[in-house]
């Protein structure tokens, strides 16, 4: 029989219980100037708590808590509005929210993967985020759209994933720094390629194609001690400057039968995984793309079958670190592919 004096609750399973409550109450008011002006002002007010409690034995001074987050925001925002003719509009609006930390970012129990064992931070605090965007909107038709917007974000105690300085290859949470900011500007289209249009006796006919396609710039100052970050700026984790969204659609419907079909493609650019530390550079997340097919079918108003193709191209996701001395150079710190995901479904409607 075994004992160990130095943690009695070391042979005892981790676990951890989270709760969250939030009281919320909101005012808005909205004022016309004139028929193409409007203002609309509002607040809302939430009281937070959230409360994780934990036993580990990851820590002999450690091994049972809590972390309390309790918290009580007012959370303003306003929406201008200018119809600049009746298919064109601008927009300009500007909010305050938060981000808390998820349960998981905070109990201070390890669970691994296959490069990395990842640690919850109980010390975590919530992040505060000031928006503002410009938007401008154009609607050629009722199912068209072609709109820009421009946006910008300030955030206080930006969370962020990290490398814990005793090693071990082991990631924890951190508040970061005092602030970060986000800038970018976004585009959308959606287009009717071909629109055949059946009226009451034959099916209408539509292929349409749709892109949303972002540029995020960010920042902030890695100004925590404890984590001693190999750069005193980067760009937040997770955030990749490149985001496209893209889909070409085939929609035929008629009395007795409907069809939508979309292939839909993703692509992500390369993004920091986990910030790093110690003199180690960030582990970097590569961009890849992705490859959607789903196809409804509704036959009568009872049956419906579909089928849903996800990840066809499968890429090869990768963590890699660049070289201290030389950005050019690289290691591979993990691989792996999700493989190809198929499904046919059947529905019927009582």
């Amino acid at each position: 029989r075994a004992s160990n004096q130095s943690s009695p609750e070391a042979f005892k399973p981790f676990w951890y219980d989270g709760t969250r409550t939030i009281y919320a109450g909101l005012a808005n008011i909205t004022h016309s100037f004139t028929p193409a002006l409007t203002l609309s002002v509002g607040g809302r007010f939430e009281k937070v708590k959230q409360e994780v409690d934990y036993n580990t034995n990851i820590a002999t001074n450690a091994t049972f808590g809590d972390a309390i987050i309790d918290e009580s925001y007012l959370l303003p925002s306003f929406n201008l509005k200018y119809s600049v003719t009746e298919n064109s509009i601008f927009r300009l609006a500007g909010s305050m929210s938060y981000t808390l930390p998820q349960f998981i970012e905070v109990a201070p129990f390890k669970y691994s993967d296959i490069s990395f064992s990842v640690q919850g931070n109980p010390d975590l605090v919530p992040a505060e985020n000031y928006n503002v965007d410009l938007k401008y909107e154009f609607y050629p038709n009722s199912d068209e759209i072609m709109a820009l917007t421009g946006f910008y974000k300030h955030i206080k105690n930006p969370i962020n994933r990290s490398e814990i300085p005793s090693g071990g290859n082991t990631l924890t949470f951190f508040n970061t720094g005092s602030s970060a900011m986000v800038a970018g500007a976004e585009l959308e289209i959606k287009k009717n390629i071909y629109k055949i249009d059946g009226g009451d006796t034959s099916a209408e006919h539509v292929l349409s194609g749709g892109a949303n396609i972002s540029y995020l710039y960010t920042e902030q100052k890695l100004e925590a001690t404890l984590p001693s970050f190999t750069n005193t700026t980067d760009a937040l984790q997770g955030a990749s400057p490149l985001l496209v969204n893209a889909d070409l659609t085939y929609r035929r419907e008629s009395e007795n039968f409907g069809l939508t079909s979309s292939l839909i493609v993703n692509y992500f650019s390369d993004r920091i995984f986990s910030i790093g530390t110690r003199g180690f550079q960030n582990v970097t997340e590569k961009g890849i793309p992705t490859l959607d097919f789903i196809t409804q079918t509704t036959l009568g108003k009872n049956f419906g079958i579909s089928l849903k193709a996800r990840n066809l191209l499968d890429p090869e996701f990768r963590l890699i670190r660049e070289s201290a001395g030389n950005a050019s150079e690289e290691t591979t710190l993990s691989t792996y592919k999700l493989g190809i995901d198929l499904s046919l479904g059947l529905t019927y409607k009582f």
